[in-house]
C-alpha cells in the first residue's frame, strides 16, 4: 500500500502527554496523565504554515510579522507559493518567504510537488502531473524528470531547507494512478542523487529529504 509523505510528522509531535490543571482556585484538581513532558526538554520541531494578514496580495512587511507571529509559537514553518511544482524557484524567490523564515531563525520545510488537482473537462477534478506547457505530463518522460530534477536541486542549493518534501501527501495521486509509482520511486531516486550531491559540493553539507515510508 502506497503510504503518503507526511511532512508534518517532521515538525508535529504526535502522542505528546500533559498535565492538565483546572483553575487554582478550584478543587480537586486533575491531571489527564501520569507523565508531564516539559516544552524545553522535547526533542521535536513545532512548526505551521504562516499565513499574512493581507491575502492573496501581501507585502514583505505583512510575510514578516507572520513568520516573527511563527517563531513566537515554534521553530518550523511549511512554506507554500502558487506554483508547487516546476516553476516553484521562482516563486520562492519573487515571494521572498525564505528570508521572512530566516530572519526568525526558524526552520525550513519547502515541498516540492510533482502533481496537481486541475479540472479535467467532462470529468470534473483530477488529480494530473503538475507539467509546464510543452512538456509531457508524465512521471517517465525525459524532459519532465530532467525540469523536476533540476528544480529540487534548485531549491535545495539556493535555499538550503532544513527539510526538504519530494512530494506532498502521494498516496493521493498513487490511489488513481497506481501504474505511476515505479516511475515516481526512479524520479525520486535520481532527485536524491542530483540533491545530495550538489548541496555538498556547494555547501558541504545537505538538507533531510523526507520520502515515502521504507525508503532509505
Amino acid at each position: 500500500m502506497v503510504t503518503s509523505i507526511i511532512v508534518a510528522a517532521a515538525i508535529i509531535a504526535c502522542g505528546m502527554s500533559f498535565w492538565a490543571y483546572r483553575h487554582p482556585d478550584q478543587q480537586n484538581q486533575i491531571h489527564q496523565s501520569n507523565y508531564s513532558l516539559p516544552i524545553a526538554e522535547r526533542r521535536f520541531l513545532i512548526g505551521m504554515v504562516p499565513t499574512p494578514k493581507s491575502m492573496p496580495e501581501t507585502t514583505f512587511s505583512d510575510i514578516a510579522d507572520a513568520y516573527q507571529e511563527a517563531a513566537s509559537l515554534g521553530e518550523a514553518v511549511m512554506t507554500w507559493t502558487s506554483e508547487t511544482g516546476i516553476g516553484e524557484f521562482d516563486q520562492l524567490n519573487k515571494s521572498r518567504v525564505v528570508e521572512g523564515a530566516r530572519v526568525y531563525g526558524l526552520n525550513l520545510v519547502i515541498t516540492l510537488d510533482f502533481a496537481t488537482i486541475a479540472n479535467a473537462g467532462g470529468a470534473g477534478l483530477e488529480y494530473l502531473i503538475d507539467a509546464p506547457p510543452g512538456v509531457p505530463a508524465d512521471l517517465s518522460d525525459p524532459q519532465f524528470i530532467d525540469l523536476w530534477v533540476a528544480e529540487a536541486e534548485a531549491i535545495a542549493r539556493e535555499f538550503k531547507p532544513e527539510y526538504l518534501s519530494l512530494g506532498n501527501e502521494v498516496n493521493d495521486y498513487f490511489y488513481s494512478h497506481p501504474d505511476d509509482f515505479g516511475a515516481y520511486l526512479a524520479l525520486l531516486d535520481r532527485a536524491y542523487a542530483a540533491i545530495k550531491g550538489g548541496v555538498a559540493a556547494h555547501h558541504g553539507n545537505g538538507c533531510a529529504l523526507l520520502q515515502p515510508h521504507g525508503r532509505e
